[in-house]
């Protein structure tokens, strides 16, 4: 096919058109296929923490990482955040689904899955109402008659127990002023010394963090898994603030130092550009 041809262009276009068609025919096949699975209440996706999610025996419950799950679920009942369980199952060693640590986001998602309490949950394109992750119940799949349908495999916690954890962590996105249905827009901060600065004991390159509710921004030397000691940590707003105040008094001695520099005589002036203007036009 050459393209440099009007009709091989169009035959191209055309081709091009049908390939999509034939794409979305299948992705809206395959979001049907999903669907009827969660509408008969079998496991679909991913298997999330707390079952086995590979090998013949998928899907069945794994006892160690369920009691972590109930805990989870009980620490938040208790007024825990979602930062503090994480980090007091990273400091208990407890092996995370798929990462090298334990984070906010990742216990939040937990908790916000209706699957540990054996609600099928289904998030796809046929829905009717789109799913939100910052919203569990947007998750669960309805019945007829307007019940959370169950699926066939074994819950971790009760619907009872997953449903307070939802009207717990409703009052907190209240109380950060996020109103029901929305959620908190992505601010960009940008840490200027990220990589500059260097941690005193193993001269690795920090790198900026925020605190968890935001309000509070610093530099940190990586954990050991990241290739750094964890052992620095100082707030961003002084070293920010220091680097700014010794950089404009660097440029004012600079330009101090040029207004003060004696300018060249005019006849100096006429001369180099003299010689440039005959080193261009012998050249």
């Amino acid at each position: 096919m050459n393209l440099v041809n009007d009709s091989d262009r169009h035959t191209a276009r055309m081709m091009c058109v049908m390939a999509l068609k034939s794409s979305e025919d299948t992705a809206r096949r395959v979001a049907r296929m999903h669907l009827a699975t969660a509408q008969d209440g079998r496991t679909h996706g991913r298997i999330a923490y707390g079952w086995i999610r590979k090998g013949p025996s998928k899907g069945q419950l794994v006892e160690d990482e369920a009691k972590v799950v109930a805990d989870i679920f009980k620490d938040c009942l208790t007024g825990e955040t979602a930062y503090a369980i994480a980090t007091q199952l990273n400091r208990r060693g407890v092996t995370p689904p798929a990462a090298k640590q334990w984070s906010s986001t990742m216990v939040d998602k937990m908790l916000r899955n209706p699957r540990h309490a054996g609600l099928v949950a289904y998030s796809g394109k046929p829905r009717v109402a789109a799913a939100t992750a910052w919203d569990g119940w947007s998750k669960v799949i309805f019945d007829d008659d307007g019940r959370p349908l169950a699926g066939c495999w074994t819950a971790i916690v009760s619907p009872k127990t997953w449903s307070q954890v939802q009207f717990e962590l409703q009052p907190r996105r209240h109380k950060q002023g996020l109103p029901a249905g929305t959620h908190r827009p992505a601010v960009a901060v940008k840490y200027e010394l990220s990589g500059i600065l260097t941690c005193g004991f193993c001269k690795r390159g920090l790198v900026g963090h925020k605190s968890n509710e935001g309000k509070n921004h610093y530099y940190r030397c990586p954990a050991t898994a990241h290739g750094g000691c964890g052992k620095t940590h100082i707030a961003a707003e002084p070293v920010e603030d220091a680097i700014a105040t010794g950089m404009t008094a660097f440029l004012a001695r600079l330009l101090q130092a040029s207004e003060a520099a004696p300018a060249p005589a005019p006849e100096k002036i006429a001369a180099g550009s003299h010689r440039r203007c005959r080193a261009e036009l012998t050249t």
